[in-house]
């Protein structure tokens, strides 16, 4: 069974979808193991050497990367391009949040730095941030 990983690359026409094909291996009940599609003809010649152990063991073994992917639901690896760049969208959308937040955190260190103190705890704290600490974080 194949499988897909979508992931943004740039070349001289600009950005691009690649992807990284996977190949299965071995499967338990709840698991696809895999290797990269590249990787497979050597992979399967391991295996064959040795069929009495394990082939994840085998491989690992032989320093080839062995990808589990499960069978119900898998956060990057899918089973088809379509699928696999839909992961890629939604990674790429929760990126940009993350992104975007540590940007607005130095930003606002940047514009403060002046400002410095030390805090409670023996810490420097920077001034005028707690609005965006509350917008963004959620502490327990």
């Amino acid at each position: 069974m194949k499988f897909y990983k979508a992931v943004l690359s740039v070349s001289e026409e600009g950005v691009i979808v690649n992807f990284i094909k996977f190949v299965s291996i071995h499967q338990t009940e709840h698991y696809y193991f895999c290797v990269r599609d590249d990787r497979y003809d050597y992979a399967k010649i391991i295996i064959d050497n040795d069929r009495n152990k394990n082939p994840v063991t085998l491989l690992k073994n032989n320093k080839i990367g062995v990808v589990k992917v499960s069978k119900t639901n898998s956060r990057t690896i899918k089973k088809s391009k379509d699928e696999a760049i839909d992961s890629l969208v939604y990674r790429t959308e929760k990126r940009v949040r993350y992104v975007s937040i540590a940007l607005g955190m130095c930003k606002l260190f940047l514009k403060n730095k002046d400002l410095i103190m030390e805090g409670r705890y023996g810490e420097m704290l920077v001034p005028n941030t707690l609005d965006f600490v509350n917008e963004n974080y959620i502490f327990d």
